[in-house]
C-alpha cells in the first residue's frame, strides 16, 4: 500500500519513472502544476514543475521522447473546440526545471458516442516508447506514433466492453510480462 503525502489533493494521478531509474512512482496534475516524487512511502519529498493550466485536462504519462530514459508527463485537452475533430496533448520531459520546454502532439481521434473520452499511454508495439490510446464508452482506439515523432494516428480499435457495473477508467499496462502493453479497466467503487 502506498501512503500519500502529496502536497495537493486532486484526481489527475499518474505513475511514471520520472528520473530514469526504472522505478515508477506517483505524480499528480492540478491547476497547471505537475507534482511528482521519486520515492516510495509516506515520508517522501515532492518536486513540481509548471505545465500550464489547461481546462478539461486529462493526465497521461509515458516515454514520449525518444532518446530519454525518463518518462514524460502530459495532459490531453479534452474541451478543445470545435468538438469532434481531435485533441491537443501538451507534455514536458525535462522535470529538472520549474519552467521548461512544452511539447505537443495532435491526437486526431473521433469516436462515436456521448460518454466522456478517457486516455492512457502505453508501449503497444514493443518499441520501447509509449503512444496514446483513447476510450469512449466500450470502444478503444490507439496507434503507435510516440508523441515526439509526429501527429498521433489511431488506426487500431477494439471493443473493451464493461466487465462490471459502475464507472470505470481505462489503464494501460503489461499484464503478462511480454513487453507489450494492453488495456484494462479500473473500477474505483
Amino acid at each position: 500500500m502506498y501512503v500519500s503525502n502529496a502536497p495537493v489533493l486532486g484526481t489527475g494521478w499518474v505513475m511514471g519513472d520520472w528520473n530514469g531509474d526504472g522505478q515508477k512512482t506517483p505524480g499528480l496534475y492540478k491547476n497547471g502544476a505537475f507534482f511528482f516524487t521519486n520515492g516510495i512511502g509516506g515520508a517522501v519529498s515532492w518536486s513540481s514543475i509548471w505545465l500550464g493550466d489547461f481546462s478539461g485536462a486529462y493526465a497521461v504519462a509515458g516515454r514520449f521522447q525518444t532518446g530519454l530514459a525518463n518518462d514524460c508527463f502530459g495532459v490531453v485537452q479534452t474541451n478543445y473546440s470545435p468538438p469532434n475533430v481531435g485533441f491537443p496533448m501538451h507534455y514536458r520531459c525535462d522535470l529538472t526545471t520549474t519552467v521548461g520546454t512544452l511539447y505537443g502532439q495532435w491526437l486526431g481521434i473521433v469516436l462515436t458516442g456521448s460518454d466522456a473520452y478517457q486516455f492512457t499511454a502505453g508501449d503497444f508495439n514493443n518499441d520501447g516508447y509509449d503512444s496514446i490510446a483513447a476510450r469512449r464508452g466500450t470502444l478503444i482506439t490507439w496507434g503507435n506514433v510516440t508523441p515526439s515523432s509526429g501527429v498521433g494516428s489511431f488506426p487500431l480499435a477494439q471493443t473493451i466492453g464493461a466487465p462490471a457495473g459502475g464507472t470505470s477508467l481505462v489503464v494501460g499496462g503489461d499484464w503478462n510480462n511480454d513487453s507489450t502493453d494492453s488495456f484494462g479497466l479500473y473500477y474505483p467503487a
